[in-house]
């Protein structure tokens, strides 16, 4: 299997109306619709019975939200905001992955948002053969999406899993050279600093975790780079 997710993760670089959300008033259905999952949906509700909501980032420094939970909702605030130019949907191939035992149409169509939640699915239970399959296939049929830095994190998490780190640091790289506004690029640098100690390379370790500091010091991998 691991020589399976490695060849698959090649593959996949070789292919590489206005929506606003007022947390203030938004219903729980709204809140859930901007990709908001129900526990911190709860969250909010409890917490703006006391406080006026001035912007999302002031959730996140009242521990109300994870800054991945705020990326993940300003995701998808983007993605409702993006012009709908096309059909922004494909049809995949019916597979065991997919498969509907109703014996419903051969094809089943998945938008990108779809497809990166079942990947993300895939990532969280370490079923990561699985979610392999799909970055390869998400590569090639969305090559302009918004949720394409996390895919390529994703991705390079299967390969440092997999202890292929040399493979895993020049992944992390592409998010670092083609997304280096992405607020996932710090993460991204300092999984690079984990797998060049995993090699006992201490010095590209160090030289990433300065750069961390650096060009980051206001985040709080930051501080985690520091204790490193």
């Amino acid at each position: 299997m691991k020589n399976l997710i490695t060849i698959l993760i090649t593959l996949f670089f070789v292919s590489i109306c206005s929506f606003a959300l007022d947390v203030n008033t938004a219903s729980i259905e709204e809140l859930l619709d901007a990709n908001i999952d129900l526990l911190d949906a709860m969250k909010i509700l409890e917490y703006r019975k006391e406080h006026k909501i001035n912007n999302l980032d002031e959730l996140v420094e009242n521990n109300i939200l994870t800054h991945d939970s705020l990326r993940r909702i300003k995701k998808t605030i983007e993605r409702k905001n993006r012009p709908s130019k096309k059909d922004f949907r494909i049809k995949t191939p019916q597979t065991g992955l997919n498969a509907r035992s109703s014996g419903q149409s051969d094809q089943t169509q998945l938008s990108d948002s779809e497809m990166f939640r079942k990947i993300m699915s895939f990532m969280e239970d370490k079923e990561y053969e699985k979610a392999a399959k799909y970055i390869k296939l998400f590569s090639k049929t969305y090559p302009g999406s918004i949720y394409l830095d996390d895919i390529i994190y994703f991705a390079a998490s299967i390969l440092e899993e997999n202890q292929s780190y040399d493979r895993a640091i020049s992944t992390y790289r592409k998010i670092v050279e083609k997304f280096y506004r992405s607020d996932i690029t710090v993460i991204a640098l300092y999984r690079m600093a984990i797998c060049y100690e995993r090699m006992e390379d201490k010095n590209d370790a160090i030289s990433m975790y300065n750069r961390i500091t650096d060009e980051f010091a206001s985040s709080p991998w930051s501080e985690k780079a520091r204790k490193r």
